[in-house]
């Protein structure tokens, strides 16, 4: 409903290749995330179970934009799963800091950004 509402208000966002992205990996997320989750438990054994999820995200992802990527720019990254698996203890203090950042910003407190999240963002984004 949210995609059906922007395109109805931006109908050329349709053609954008970032919202086509930005509206398949989710959608990959949600609709075969969790059963590729199963999927993955049921073959790894128990000390293992923790990486079904973080492999099941970035392949759902994956395989969702991958028709995207084919059409648009005729190849995908073979490295993409790997980056994927290798960054993903980075994205939860990066998606923290940034709604950290957005809650300063409606408070009004911007001068305080530069100078309290600058050095951890930097660190993070660089790795």
């Amino acid at each position: 409903m949210t995609l059906s509402g922007m395109l109805l208000l931006r109908p050329a966002w349709a053609l954008s290749i970032g919202f086509q992205l930005s509206a398949a990996a989710p959608a990959g997320l949600i609709l075969t995330a969790p059963r590729l989750e199963q999927a993955v438990q049921a073959w790894l054994p128990d000390r293992c179970q923790g990486l079904a999820a973080a492999l099941s995200i970035p392949v759902a992802a994956l395989l969702w934009t991958l028709p995207l990527q084919l059409l648009h720019f005729g190849s995908m990254p073979l490295y993409a799963l790997l980056a994927n698996l290798l960054v993903a203890p980075l994205l939860a203090p990066l998606t923290l800091l940034a709604m950290l950042s957005a809650l300063l910003v409606l408070l009004g407190q911007m001068a305080v950004l530069p100078l309290l999240l600058w050095w951890p963002f930097h660190q993070l984004a660089t790795w």
